[in-house]
């Protein structure tokens, strides 16, 4: 993928960003029954699933999901015990609902990756936040990603990501094209070592896999301290003798909502004098697991 592809690629993503601009009743107007249709057809075809825990996305939710269907995969949206309508908005833009009523996003992951493969029948699975969106191509991408990385024990493949995180969209979108060159640079250096994001990441689930995963605690999220969750899974899925690769493809990383990027002058700080991410996010999770996953 060239520099131009890259951009081209980042470009698709933040042109998605409009989307939150505008309520979700009217977003779900506009493109409710376009997104049904599209993920009826990605059913009839049997693609790839990608399960999107979620509690309280009412605002996020929508365009998540047309970015799915965009991207030609079938939409799982688990709703963690959402107090406002995300399940109302999902339903209405043609995504499959499930509730968990129970546990936090662990729980609402295990939900997902059960129904995956007890109902869907799947064998790779992808997962997201509800307020991350996805390329055109990014399913496909991944899928391959998965197909290549799994020699018949199972894999986890880390997708990369660049931010959304401030509302201002100067930011946003200047904070979102400064991290493609990095990205690009680090895809054509080849194999890196993985970093588990819960926004962006797909499983090709072996029986052991499947085991170890569903017995992690249901209660684990990155707030509840100690070892984030998506760190915990990709553990998991090397403990169960699985491989955990980074994504090597560029149409494999997506665009996420963050809280730690939030003004230009942290946004030159990063990218322009050089200082770790982790002195200048706002968040002591970012400082404190800024890390690679130290090849785990």
């Amino acid at each position: 993928m060239s520099f131009f592809d890259s951009f081209a690629h980042a470009g698709e993503l933040c042109a998605s960003m409009e989307l939150h601009l505008h309520e979700p009743e009217d977003v779900v107007r506009r493109y409710g029954q376009l997104t049904t249709e599209l993920f009826q057809e990605a059913t009839r075809a049997n693609a790839i699933p990608v399960i999107v825990p979620a509690h309280d996305e009412e605002h996020d939710i929508v365009a998540a999901l047309k970015s799915i269907a965009d991207a030609g995969a079938r939409a799982v949206v688990v709703d963690n015990n959402s107090q406002d309508r995300t399940a109302y908005f999902a339903r209405r833009m043609g995504a499959t609902v499930l509730e968990q009523h129970e546990g936090r996003k662990m729980a609402a992951t295990q939900r997902g990756l059960v129904y995956a493969l007890g109902v869907l029948g799947a064998r790779h699975v992808l997962f997201m936040d509800a307020d991350t969106i996805v390329g055109s191509r990014w399913a496909r991408a991944m899928d391959e990603e998965l197909y290549a990385a799994d020699v018949g024990q199972g894999a986890m493949v880390c997708g990369d990501s660049i931010t959304w995180e401030s509302g201002n969209v100067a930011v946003d979108v200047l904070s979102a094209l400064a991290r493609v060159p990095g990205l690009t640079r680090g895809a054509l250096r080849g194999p890196r070592v993985p970093i588990a994001r819960g926004h962006n990441y797909g499983l090709a689930v072996s029986d052991q896999i499947h085991d170890a995963l569903l017995k992690l605690d249901g209660e684990w999220f990155v707030e509840t301290g100690g070892e984030p969750d998506d760190v915990a899974i990709a553990r998991t899925v090397g403990e169960a003798g699985g491989k955990v690769l980074q994504a090597k493809g560029n149409y494999t990383w997506v665009l996420t909502r963050g809280d730690r990027i939030t003004t230009l002058r942290q946004l030159w700080e990063l990218h322009f004098l050089k200082r770790p991410y982790g002195e200048v996010a706002d968040s002591s999770y970012a400082r404190q697991y800024a890390s690679p996953l130290d090849g785990r």
